[in-house]
């Protein structure tokens, strides 16, 4: 056997890591500030499209791509290892593969909160807020 049909092939792990890094670097600080600090932004001049601000828009946006682009990673890496769990002797391995998956649950809640989410002058927003 020549030696590169032995070397594993890693492309979709360094996918993996390369879309994690920009989800959560980019996307989801993005939408967290926003969030912050967007409101405050423009307080003169509260622009609204679509009936709903300028910063809410780029909030929702910004963490709705991270949400998706957190799953593709979580797929990425799922297809790699064939659909195969990591081993629980694998140390770190191990322990990276479980706080992923927390994340990417944690991350998909997060949406369905947010569809679900009442309005700001709702009777049941205290659940919410």
């Amino acid at each position: 056997m020549a030696s590169s049909e032995m070397e594993m092939d890693f492309t979709l792990s360094r996918a993996h890591g390369t879309v994690m890094v920009m989800t959560w670097v980019v996307f989801a600080s993005s939408g967290i500030l926003f969030a912050r600090y967007g409101r405050t932004l423009m307080v003169k001049t509260r622009i609204k499209i679509l009936g709903e601000y300028i910063w809410f828009r780029v909030h929702r946006l910004a963490l709705l791509i991270a949400a998706i682009e957190t799953l593709l990673g979580f797929l990425l890496v799922l297809v790699q290892a064939k659909g195969t769990w990591v081993d629980v002797n694998a140390g770190r391995l191990f322990a990276h593969s479980v706080l992923g998956g927390i994340i990417v649950y944690c991350s998909q809640i997060q949406v369905w909160m947010a569809l679900f989410r009442c309005q700001p002058d709702g009777q049941y927003r205290f659940i919410f807020n």
